[in-house]
């Protein structure tokens, strides 16, 4: 676990990422579709947080839930996604 979250955090100071909106879409990104309690391992933001971000995002319309992780006993978690924009699409990148 720890050498995604270094890999990601490099990835990150690469590319000068500096809001958490913009980390957890990269982290969709690179990572693809996953639980927001991923993110927060990812990324090493904290779980509050990363919700409070993610349900920002898809205020706007930039992430979107895809899918639920089931936990067991009826319980789950949403596995969210960021929404391509037109970059990703004149890129082919759907």
């Amino acid at each position: 676990m720890n050498s995604v979250r270094e890999a990601y955090q490099a990835m990150a100071a690469k590319t000068g990422l500096r809001d958490h909106e913009s980390e957890i879409l990269a982290a969709l990104r690179w990572f693809g579709p996953m639980t927001r309690h991923r993110i927060s391992e990812i990324t090493g933001i904290k779980l509050a947080s990363v919700y409070c971000r993610c349900w920002e995002l898809s205020r706007v319309g930039q992430l979107r839930l895809v899918g639920r992780e089931l936990l067991g006993k009826g319980r789950s978690r949403g596995i969210v996604d960021g929404v391509p924009d037109m970059v990703d699409l004149m890129e082919g990148k759907t």
